[in-house]
C-alpha cells in the first residue's frame, strides 16, 4: 500500500476541522451550517476509511512477514536438499556425483593454466572379513570413522568422496606428485594407527593408496581417473597397505597443453 493512499482521508478530518473551528470561532456554537453539515459525514466516513486503511496495512505487512519467512524457509530447504545430492548419507563425504564434478572443474582449470593436479585413490584393505566377522553395523561405523580421519587430514580446498564401497577418492589442487605422495602416506598412517571400536567388537584396517598426477597426454578426465586407478591395483597387488605412484610417461614433465 502506497503512503499517498491515506492523503484524502487525513485532508478530509483537516477540512472538518477547519470548518469546526471557523463556526466555532464565528459564535455557531450550537447548530450545524450547511457547510458542516456535509463536511462532519464527510469526516467521519474519512476517519473509518482511516481505520480501515490502517487495518489493511497491519495485514498486508503481517502478510508479507509471512512470504518472507515461507520463502527463507524454502531457501533453506532448496540449500538442504542440495546438499544431500552432493553428499554420501553414510560418511558425510562428497558423494561419487559431486566428485565428478570437482574433477571435471579442477581437470580443466589444471590443464588450462599447467597448475599440477593429482588425484588419489583409496581403498580399505580386507573390509569384507570386517563385515563379516563384526557384521555391516561395525562396517558402517568404520566407514564413517576413516572418512572423518581423512578428512580432517586434508586441506580444505581438497576435496575427499566416497567414491563407491570402501574406496575413497581424493582430489588434490595445485598439488604435484611429490607433494601428494607425502599427503596419501599421511592418510595412510592415520588409519594404520586408528582402532574402530563399536559394540561388535575393536578392529584395525590397513589403507592402499594409488596416485596420478595430471601430464600433458591427458586430455579427458577418465585418463587422470584411470591412471590412478591403475596405480591402486598395483599397490593392492604389490601386498597392501602401501602408496604407489603412476609412472609418468617418458619425456612427460609438465600439464601445459601441447602448442
Amino acid at each position: 500500500m502506497k503512503p499517498g493512499s491515506l492523503l484524502i482521508p487525513v485532508l478530509l478530518v483537516a477540512a472538518a476541522l477547519v470548518v469546526l473551528l471557523v463556526e466555532i470561532l464565528a459564535g455557531e456554537t450550537f447548530g450545524l451550517s450547511e457547510t458542516s453539515a456535509l463536511v462532519i459525514p464527510l469526516a467521519l466516513a474519512a476517519l473509518a476509511a482511516v481505520y480501515y486503511l490502517a487495518l489493511e496495512r497491519a495485514r498486508i505487512k503481517r502478510r508479507e512477514r509471512e512470504l518472507e519467512g515461507a520463502n527463507e524457509a524454502l531457501a533453506r530447504t532448496q540449500e538442504t536438499l542440495r546438499e544431500q545430492a552432493r553428499t554420501d548419507a553414510l560418511t558425510g563425504l562428497a558423494n561419487r556425483r559431486y566428485f565428478f564434478e570437482s574433477l571435471v572443474v579442477e581437470f580443466h582449470r589444471a590443464r588450462r593454466h599447467g597448475r599440477p593436479l593429482t588425484l588419489l585413490m583409496a581403498d580399505l584393505d580386507f573390509f569384507k572379513r570386517v563385515n563379516d566377522q563384526y557384521g555391516h553395523l561395525h562396517g558402517d561405523h568404520v566407514l564413517a570413522a576413516v572418512a572423518e580421519i581423512m578428512a580432517g587430514a586434508l586441506r580444505k580446498e581438497d576435496v575427499i568422496a566416497r567414491y563407491g564401497g570402501e574406496e575413497f577418492a581424493v582430489i588434490l589442487p595445485e598439488t604435484d606428485e611429490t607433494a601428494a605422495g607425502y599427503v596419501a602416506e599421511k592418510l595412510r598412517d592415520a588409519v594404520a594407527v586408528a582402532e574402530f571400536s563399536s559394540q561388535a567388537g575393536v578392529s584395525k584396517l590397513n589403507l592402499s593408496v594409488g596416485l596420478a598426477g595430471l601430464d600433458a597426454t591427458m586430455t579427458e578426465v577418465d585418463d587422470l581417473i584411470q591412471s590412478a586407478d591403475t596405480a591402486l591395483y598395483a599397490a593392492k597387488d604389490a601386498g597392501r597397505n602401501r602408496v604407489v605412484s603412476a609412472p609418468r610417461k617418458k619425456g612427460v614433465t609438465g600439464t601445459r597443453l601441447p602448442t
